[in-house]
């Protein structure tokens, strides 16, 4: 028994000699050296203009068979392919090809492998991926994903070109909201500066946008806008020139929304005028009453040149006077509100003047109009734009009261009387009853 299996681990061992050679390539030692131009930290566009160039030498001391290029996505998904079969291809072997398609073997890549990235590439981390195959690896097999003798991997980056935005922020808070109304501005400057000296610049167009399609590179970058007069900004929201934004790439500018947003508001001069009485209401012949008149300006610009024309249909002085802080005023006034004493309307700030004894003689209605230059010198005052420009109030002179005309009260008196009269004859009358019963 034990000579019989002896015999066997004997038999085993001797085909495990023959067979051994044959299985195991004589030597699996090839190596690929692969190159590609740009490289990182450079990005290519997916505008479909880019193109990455790939070359790359293969060593190796078994049989050739084949050589293959493969671009994988961000997903891992194959979007490029190419084989090179080598049957009979001495080491090293370069892929570099010039145009009629013949080999050059000299490792220069001026005939390098190109791969255009077409446009709407998904942006992101692509991954060129190098493999070669022999007959000692493959056994027979065809050539797969697991079954070659050497491979190089090198990634390059695919991008969005990068744009700047810029938006009208409506509400004035600092954040893009198209669903509020908000939308791109066009006509705006930006100046752009980065590594290596990288300069761009240009006006926004095309519903805001600037897109900057320079070559770039990973680092950091001042994207500056150039302010309009009567604009403020908002996003980033420094007003103190220059309004930039520093941007890292690709830290800051993810991918999937390589934007950089600038918000703006724009300044809109606005005003409320205002105007009471008091007393709004007077007897028969009329009297005196104080008129009070204000102007807010609830803008975002100051105002100059401010002035109140009031207006009714009493007799000068009183149907058309000028209000201002300088004068002239009508006799009496009193003047307040200037709280810089400069003779501008700042924002948020109201004005006011009193007027007393202002002789109304007769039911009228006082009519305010406001006014006040922007800082380009347009009158602010009351039109579709600026509604609450306009005030008025009424005053009301009472009617004198009607007494009974002489021939009304004669009559009233006759029948009164002839009433008293025939009261008292009935009144006679029901007594002598009374005592002859």
């Amino acid at each position: 028994m034990r000579k019989r299996l002896l015999s066997i681990l004997m038999l085993i061992g001797m085909l495990v000699l023959l067979i051994g050679p044959m299985a195991v390539p004589a030597s699996a030692s090839a190596l690929i050296t692969q190159e590609r131009d740009p490289s990182p930290p450079a990005f290519l566009l997916n505008t479909g203009a880019d193109t990455e160039l790939f070359w790359w030498t293969v060593t190796f001391d078994t049989t050739p068979v084949l050589v293959t290029h493969n671009i994988y996505n961000p997903s891992n998904v194959i979007v490029h392919t190419h084989n090179f079969p080598i049957p009979g291809a001495s080491s090293p072997y370069y892929n570099e090809e010039d145009p009629t398609g013949t080999h050059q073997g000299d490792g220069n890549p001026t005939f390098a492998h190109q791969a255009l990235i077409p446009a709407g590439a998904a942006p992101g981390t692509y991954t060129s991926r190098v493999r070669f195959y022999s007959e000692e690896v493959l056994l027979g097999e065809q050539p797969n994903d697991t079954n070659w003798e050497a491979e190089s991997a090198l990634t390059f980056f695919v991008q969005q070109p990068w744009q700047v935005f810029k938006y009208n922020d409506l509400n004035k808070d600092g954040n893009y909201d198209p669903g509020e109304g908000e939308v791109g501005l066009d006509g705006w400057h930006f100046e752009v500066s980065g590594p290596g000296g990288y300069a761009d610049s240009g006006n926004t167009s095309g519903g805001g946008f600037l897109v900057l399609d320079n070559a770039i590179v990973a680092g950091a970058y001042t994207v500056t806008e150039t302010l309009l007069a009567n604009w403020v900004n908002t996003d980033p929201g420094d007003n103190t020139p220059p309004i930039t934004k520093t941007v890292n790439i690709p830290a800051d500018l993810p991918s999937a929304d390589p934007t950089v947003r600038f918000g703006n508001a724009q300044l809109v001069p606005d005003t409320i005028v205002t105007i009471s009485a008091n007393p709004n209401q007077l007897p028969d012949g009329g009297g005196p009453v104080t008129l009070v008149v204000t102007e807010l300006n609830n803008g975002d610009l100051p105002l100059t040149s401010v002035h109140v024309d009031v207006t009714s249909s009493l007799p000068a002085p009183w149907n058309s006077f000028t209000l201002s802080k300088a004068g002239p005023n009508p006799a009496g006034t009193i003047f307040a509100g200037d709280t810089g004493n400069d003779g501008v309307l700042s924002a948020n700030e109201l004005w006011n003047w009193t007027i007393p004894n202002v002789m109304v003689t007769a039911s009228t209605n006082f009519i305010a109009i406001g006014h006040g230059l922007d800082p380009s010198g347009a009158d602010v005052t009351f039109n579709d734009a600026h509604p609450f420009e306009r005030a008025s109030v009424p005053v009301t002179v009472n009617p004198p009261v009607q007494l009974p005309s002489s021939t009304n009260t004669g009559i009233g008196i006759l029948i009164g009387s002839f009433a008293i009269i025939m009261a008292l004859f009935v009144y006679r009358r029901t007594r002598h009853s009374n005592q002859l019963s």
